[in-house]
């Protein structure tokens, strides 16, 4: 299935924010990443799916400037996205795997430190970290413990805050709900949806088909290192007649395994042997 969204009038074109043309990136001669071409554009939230090794974080950390393609390119507001200015900088949000936190510091302190690299004021910096503790955690307490302390929640958390404290109109999120709970995931729903408006971008990349789902409106599959599916939720899921799960399934051939190989695990399944087959 190879369906996609490109820009189709000179206001699509100006909406674009980010273009990728022809990405591909290797590692030595491993391809992780294959010729992906695909415009993003202001007031829309992409979801972005596909199995582990897909490509997925590899988008991502293209679009974020963190790697460089190898061959083709990826523009952010018409520059390249490893070689921003720091205006462009400032419009960028990114939560990845690939920006650690400082785990000596605590969670007051990794903020304060992000605010002045985006040269945000004293002034400004403390009611905006301390509006963030009381939004995303129950207990202001944590921003006096040093990160190395936090849970892997509590982390995931902190990442989301130093991404959107210096507010930017473009938010790159790799599994941002990996390891939160309940709560924390339906206030990062909330947030996440009136954040929104017609001159910011969303793309979050996230195994969690449910909450995705209530977040964003299109879709990027990404399977074998290529880009299979570019277009909205409501085609994807048949206006609403199929399981976003099911058609994901599907898609990603998912319905090829079967449970032979680990039947010696399950005492209710019958095994055929291969002459019983035959």
């Amino acid at each position: 299935m190879n369906e996609f969204t490109e820009p189709k009038s000179n206001l699509d074109l100006v909406n674009t924010c980010i273009s990728i043309t022809n990405a591909s990136k290797s590692f030595k001669k491993k391809v992780v990443l294959q010729e992906v071409s695909i415009q993003l554009q202001k007031g829309i939230a992409y979801g972005l799916l596909g199995k582990n090794g897909a490509g997925k974080s590899t988008l991502i950390n293209l679009i974020a400037g963190l790697t460089t393609p190898s061959s083709g390119s990826v523009l952010i507001n018409e520059e390249e996205a490893h070689l921003l200015s720091s205006s462009n900088k400032h419009k960028l949000g990114i939560l990845t795997e690939q920006l650690p936190l400082q785990e000596e510091l605590t969670g007051w302190e990794q903020l304060w430190m992000v605010g002045l690299f985006y040269n945000l004021s004293k002034n400004d910096l403390k009611p905006r970290i301390e509006s963030l503790f009381d939004y995303f955690f129950d207990d202001r307490d944590a921003m006096k413990k040093r990160i190395g302390t936090y849970s892997t929640g509590m982390r995931k958390k902190i990442g989301l805050m130093a991404a959107v404290l210096h507010n930017p109109d473009i938010l790159i999120l790799d599994e941002p709900f990996s390891g939160i709970d309940t709560v924390s995931a339906t206030r990062m729903i909330d947030f996440f949806t009136n954040w929104m408006n017609p001159n910011r971008l969303l793309l979050i990349s996230s195994h969690n088909l449910d909450q995705v789902e209530k977040m964003v409106s299109h879709l990027i599959v990404v399977h074998q290192q290529k880009i299979i599916y570019s277009d909205t939720v409501q085609h994807f899921t048949g206006q609403g007649l199929e399981k976003m799960e099911t058609k994901l399934y599907e898609m990603l051939h998912g319905a090829s395994k079967t449970l032979d190989d680990v039947a010696w695990l399950l005492p209710n399944y019958e095994f055929k042997t291969q002459a019983e087959i035959v």
